[in-house]
């Protein structure tokens, strides 16, 4: 692969290049500014700052939706007049990936006819995933600045299974190791070998490194292709009553009910808890790579598309 100035590119430099090992999944679903396209636009265009990762295939699913009296986005009901915006912005969407050009070559565009919810709505799309790893990407997530998906591809690859999921930074990640540390402290964890998050970090680079990530979040990560079907879709917990129950169901964030029961275990066990959950935050030292938009605020401008970071 080249860059734009005809010079190789920095992943086929290092031998590994994104479009063999990685599917990018977009998730989308009705929301207030539809039937416009900007907020999804900015997101496609901000891959423009991850090198290569523009070239990679892009699976964007579609939620379904209930039609009900009130709209409640997050639990995918709309009225009426949302309906008929939603269909409208699947129909442009769709358009704009059949043509291809720009921000939407290599995208494919999955219907799903009834609401999945956020982590179903992944699974579903992962029926479309044939690379190692994929980089799920909500509709309203930003990259923010240049991110080095090799490095962090290198490392997973180097790590084996002990690394499933990384989660990319945020504002919320900021001090992550101290503060999470002081979180475990406060649930009555002692000794560096129970609370000690940094001590248990992965490095990659002289200035990177892996930190333990104590909870599941749905904000933008690369997965491992195989930990997602087999683990967070597979995995199982007692719910009290000796019944087993799956920590993703249909309609679930996964963040809220994996990411839950992944927080409880590791406040009740300590940093060796966290080795079976595999889940790990990449860490820099630079500021937030992904940010949320709020598409509430979106609207055109004469100098382009304007919307509201909310972090």
């Amino acid at each position: 692969m080249e860059s734009p100035t005809g010079s190789p590119s920095r992943d086929s430099q290092d031998g590994v290049d994104l479009r063999e090992k990685l599917t990018i999944v977009i998730t989308t679903s009705p929301a207030s500014d539809h039937p416009e396209t900007n907020l999804i636009d900015l997101v496609l265009k901000s891959f423009e700052l991850v090198e290569g990762l523009s070239d990679c295939k892009k699976v964007i699913v579609c939620d379904g939706y209930r039609i009900w009296k009130d709209c409640n986005f997050r639990n995918g009901r709309v009225d009426e007049i949302r309906l008929r915006n939603y269909e409208e912005y699947k129909s442009n969407i769709k358009k704009m990936s059949e043509r291809s050009e720009g921000l939407w070559q290599h995208s494919t565009i999955m219907e799903l006819t009834e609401h999945h919810g956020f982590g179903f709505a992944v699974k579903s799309a992962l029926d479309l995933v044939h690379t190692d790893y994929v980089c799920v990407v909500q509709h309203d997530r930003t990259f923010m600045r240049p991110v080095d998906f090799v490095e962090i591809l290198q490392g997973m690859e180097k790590e084996g299974d002990r690394v499933g999921y990384v989660l990319l930074p945020t504002s919320s990640t900021r001090n992550y190791a101290h503060a999470q540390r002081t979180r475990l402290g406060q649930y009555g964890l002692k000794g560096a070998a129970l609370i000690d998050v940094e001590g248990y970090a992965i490095p990659l680079t002289a200035n990177s490194k892996l930190l333990p990530c104590l909870q599941w979040y749905d904000s933008t990560h690369i997965c491992r292709t195989s930990f997602y079907r087999n683990f967070v879709f597979g995995e199982t917990r007692n719910d009290g009553s000796g019944q087993e129950q799956r920590l993703c169901c249909r309609g679930d964030f996964i963040e809220d009910r994996f990411g839950q029961a992944q927080i409880k275990d590791i406040q009740k066990l300590g940093m060796p808890a966290h080795a079976k959950w595999k889940t790990w935050l990449y860490h820099d030292g630079l500021e937030r790579a992904v940010a949320h938009l709020n598409g509430r605020t979106f609207r055109n401008e004469s100098n382009g598309v304007k919307g509201k970071q909310q972090d």
